[in-house]
């Protein structure tokens, strides 16, 4: 059975029953991680660390508050660290984090019906109406 890790925030909970619903649709065993706004940006959770690891994809409830979280970068950093499929699912809020755009494979709305695909692997970057959006330009520093 295939691994999903859920991190979300107090703010993001109402997405949870929908998430996981989807997930268990699609045959994930489900773990659930919320960060604390107390939970600093150099330490790693004994929570999150089991959560994330062996996760085939972690996904990320978005909402412009996950800012106030100082976990919320290291949590990202982490699953990217693991190897996972890295989805930021918006709710109520368009807003995509820095980490986020640098780091996920997708980022989609609750309602996508693109979800499954994501979840397999296929990138896909949607609007709050769940129409593409345009080709993103991550600023990358370059080597000299």
């Amino acid at each position: 059975m295939s691994k999903a890790c859920v991190v979300y925030i107090a703010e993001t909970e109402y997405m949870l029953d929908e998430v996981e619903s989807r997930l268990s649709n699609e045959g994930y065993d489900i773990c659930l991680v919320e960060l604390q706004n107390s939970w600093d940006k150099e330490t790693k959770t004994p929570e999150l660390l089991e959560c994330q690891r062996n996760a085939d994809v972690c996904i990320f409830l978005l909402d412009e508050k996950c800012e106030n979280y100082p976990s919320f970068s290291g949590a990202v950093s982490g699953a990217k660290g693991q190897g996972c499929n890295i989805i930021g699912i918006r709710g109520k809020s368009n807003y995509i984090p820095k980490e986020i755009d640098e780091k996920a494979n997708s980022v989609l709305p609750i309602k996508s019906p693109s979800v499954s695909s994501s979840l397999g692997g296929i990138s896909i970057w949607e609007d709050s109406e769940c129409n593409p959006m345009t080709k993103r330009d991550i600023n990358r520093v370059k080597c000299q």
